[in-house]
């Protein structure tokens, strides 16, 4: 005959038991127990904040926060962080506004706010240039930046537009591959003394686009058919008598001129 297997005894009262063969408790009272005991070793103890009592975690409490046995430990603290700063005697070292001396470190802020503190930053990067239109020096931490002022920008966007007719010219040119210089359009007007070179009339000084008797530059040679943005390239015409060119490279001062004189008389 065999050995009769010895029952399990309970873990905790070591007389009764286990309740059934996985277990290791004889019924709910040893089971709490062990459960109380596991529960309190997973708990952790740390030092009051203000009087340095021990206390112990709550369950979720984080072990690196701020820990405090009462209330009156935690009121104290908030007293003492609300008077650790002093009068305000140090200055902003980009503004000259009133700054911050710490008791506890005798740190000083150098700045009173953010935005000083990143405009400080950003001065760090000053550089020293010359406006290209008025050629006037000026300083900036933009690396940019052009001009000295708005006025001076808008003039120099007002002289492209005249000069590189509304920024169309040097995109065609850079479209179709074709060589592009920088040209006053008024010194072609001069030169051909305002003339239109497509139909031969007179050109009005004082009227200005979309007027169809308008002063516009014209290629002798389209830009689509590989002319340059040249002064050679380049002659005074009608806005009416450009339009009905397109990209011909013929001139028309026969029966379609006199129809372009008709067009482009200032009246129309």
């Amino acid at each position: 005959m065999g050995k009769e297997k010895r029952p399990k005894l309970c873990a905790v009262c070591r007389q009764a038991p286990v309740d059934h063969e996985f277990s290791v408790t004889c019924g709910d009272d040893c089971r709490q127990v062990i459960r109380r005991a596991r529960r309190l070793v997973r708990l952790k103890t740390m030092p009051c904040v203000a009087c340095g009592r021990t206390v112990r975690l709550r369950r979720g409490q984080h072990p690196h926060r701020a820990v405090f046995c009462s209330r009156e430990c935690r009121e104290r603290v908030r007293t003492l962080r609300a008077t650790r700063e002093c009068e305000q005697t140090a200055t902003c070292e980009h503004c000259g506004a009133a700054t911050k001396v710490f008791k506890s470190s005798g740190r000083v802020a150098r700045w009173c706010s953010r935005a000083c503190k990143a405009k400080a930053e950003r001065m760090k990067k000053v550089q020293a240039k010359a406006c290209e239109w008025c050629a006037q020096a000026f300083e900036t931490a933009r690396t940019a930046q052009r001009f000295c002022c708005k006025d001076c920008q808008q003039q120099a966007a007002a002289k492209r537009r005249v000069t590189d007719g509304g920024g169309c010219h040097s995109r065609r040119a850079k479209k179709y591959g074709v060589r592009f210089e920088v040209i006053d359009p008024v010194t072609i007007f001069q030169r051909d003394r305002w003339m239109c070179q497509l139909c031969l009339a007179p050109i009005d000084p004082s009227l200005s686009w979309p007027h169809p008797a308008c002063a516009t530059l014209d290629h002798k040679v389209p830009m689509s058919k590989g002319g340059d943005h040249v002064v050679e390239n380049l002659q005074a015409a009608h806005a009416a008598c450009n339009l009905q060119k397109r990209n011909k490279m013929e001139l028309f001062h026969g029966q379609t001129g006199t129809s372009a004189q008709a067009t482009c008389s200032p009246s129309a």
